[in-house]
This record gives C-alpha cells, sequence and structure tokens, in this order.
C-alpha cells in the first residue's frame, strides 16, 4: 500500500508534467520521446521552429480576430444586397435590381449572381424595354452556361444589332451558336441577323466600344 501511495503522490503527477512539457515543446528530446517512438517518428531531424513572444502571439490573436470580423461583415453586406436584389427583381424595378448588381460587384471581387438571378434580371430589363441595360447580364449568362445559352446569345445579337447598333460584336455572339443549336425558326432569324450584320459590318459601321464584358 505504501508503494502506491508513493505512486499515486510522486511518479504520477510527474509523469503528467513531463508530457504536458513535451506536448508544449518546453523540452527537445529530438524525436526519440514516447510520442515519436509510437508515431514511428523516432531519430528524425526535427525542423526547429521559433517561439513566438507573447506580444506576438497576441498580434497574431488580434489579427485573427479581425479577420473574422471582416469576413463575418462582408458576408451580412452580401446578404444584404441579395435581399435587396431579389425584392427589385420581384416589385419590376429593373433598374434598381442592377444598380444592386453593379455596386458589388465593384466592392466585392468574390460578388456573383447565379444564373437564375441573372435571368430573372435580364427578363424584368427587357420587359421595361431596358434593352441595352440587359446586355451585361446576358454577357455574363452566356459566359457561364454550360451549354452556351444559344437562345440567350441570339436575343443578345439581336439588342446588340438592332439596339445598340455594334454589328462587330453581334457577329461575335452569333459566331459561339454552333450549327444545330437553334430550332428551324430561330436558325432562320440567326441567318437573317447574320447577314445584316455582316453588311453593315462591311459597310464600315461605326461602333461604340465598351469594356461591360
Amino acid at each position: 500500500m505504501r508503494r502506491i501511495a508513493l505512486w499515486r503522490s510522486g511518479a504520477l503527477p510527474g509523469f503528467a508534467i513531463a508530457i504536458a512539457m513535451l506536448k508544449l515543446d518546453w523540452v527537445d528530446c529530438e524525436n526519440w520521446d514516447v510520442f515519436a517512438v509510437f508515431a514511428g517518428r523516432e531519430g528524425e531531424e526535427v525542423e526547429k521552429r521559433p517561439k513566438m513572444s507573447r506580444e506576438q502571439k497576441s498580434r497574431a490573436k488580434q489579427a485573427a480576430a479581425e479577420a473574422a470580423a471582416e469576413q463575418e461583415s462582408v458576408e451580412a453586406k452580401r446578404a444584404l444586397a441579395v435581399k435587396q436584389f431579389v425584392h427589385h427583381v420581384q416589385h419590376g424595378n429593373g433598374m434598381e435590381a442592377l444598380a444592386v448588381h453593379v455596386r458589388m460587384r465593384h466592392a466585392d471581387s468574390e460578388w456573383e449572381l447565379t444564373q437564375q438571378q441573372r435571368m430573372a434580371l435580364i427578363k424584368v430589363l427587357q420587359k421595361q424595354k431596358l434593352w441595352s441595360e440587359s446586355v451585361a447580364p446576358m454577357a455574363e449568362f452566356v459566359r457561364d452556361a454550360p451549354d452556351g445559352a444559344p437562345r440567350v446569345r441570339l436575343k443578345l445579337a439581336q439588342v446588340l444589332l438592332v439596339q445598340e447598333n455594334r454589328p462587330g460584336r453581334a457577329l461575335d455572339a452569333l459566331s459561339a451558336i454552333a450549327p444545330g443549336d437553334l430550332p428551324p425558326e430561330l436558325e432562320k432569324m440567326r441567318q437573317k441577323l447574320e447577314t445584316v450584320a455582316k453588311k453593315r459590318y462591311e459597310e464600315g459601321e461605326l461602333e461604340i466600344e465598351t469594356d461591360e464584358w
């Protein structure tokens, strides 16, 4: 019984302290401690890491807290912008919805509308006959569409040619539509648009270049 008491009062606390010292890197056993042996790392060269001072730890902790707060703020702004965008689209306010999108696109490099949101924006803008304003959302839509969105491309080409008077850009949009992508009636429309666009382009129609897409 005396031996057991000695073990409990002396060896066991000492063993716990030794483990803590190893885990906290207060002692250097050069990977010959029991943990390294069990892990199969015994004797491996240990990479020396400089210990951080109390001040460095405090600065690192503060920086992590600030980064977390900033990320939380960014996410809150995105959530609010999405809510505003959806509200404007549902109430038919195309220009207001577009303004939210443009503002967030410039303020947040990771801001993106979903394809469903883009299509909703395109529809509300074109319902209000805001053809020029719908060009950028249509260009974003076709850019990310896995199938190339031939119908949207055709509409984009039509707007570029008729409303924007930009035959070169219209031809670019039409050239991305592969044969067979459109049903017969829309294929006829594509051919007519292409004919007109080529004629205007060859006549040297002056285009206004923009960097919107």
